[in-house]
Order: structure tokens, then sequence, then C-alpha cells
């Protein structure tokens, strides 16, 4: 008796081992995929960022030669005036 006793504690034990290992693998995968889903989701607002930031720097670069279009003509009326003497 006192042997199926010994042979029950450590079976019982093995099984619990086995069974925390198993526990602490799939944590370890939960707690994967969660981090994982939390980089995708700053990869998605930076993707996002960039997109905005590429827009605006369109914009500007759009401006910027509107400036220098409207520069390069006061630059020539100004050359304009100071040739024609009036």
């Amino acid at each position: 008796m006192n042997r199926v006793f010994v042979l029950a504690v450590v079976c019982f034990s093995l099984t619990a081992v086995v069974l925390m290992k198993t526990a602490l693998q799939r944590y370890h995968e939960v707690r994967k995929y969660f981090r994982l889903q939390e980089y995708a989701a700053e990869v998605r607002d930076i993707s996002e960022s960039l997109k905005t930031l590429e827009e605006n720097s369109l914009t500007l670069e759009d401006e910027v030669q509107q400036l220098k279009k409207i520069a390069k003509e006061a630059l020539l009326r100004f050359n304009a005036s100071l040739v024609t003497p009036t």
C-alpha cells in the first residue's frame, strides 16, 4: 500500500510539473501574442503619421514652389523698374 501511495504521489508530481510547464509556455505565448498586437498597432499609428507627414511635405513643397514663382516675378518687376527710367 505504501508503494502504491508513493507511485501515486510521483505520478501526480510529474503530471503537475508537466501541466505547470505547459501552462507557463502558453502564458508566454499569450504574452507574446498581445505584445505583437501592441507592436502592430504602433506600426499602424506610425504608418498613418508618416502618410500625414508625407502629405504635409507635398503641400509645403507646392507652397514653396508658388512662393518661388511669386518672388521671381517680383524680382523681374523690380529689375524692370530699375532699368526703365521714369
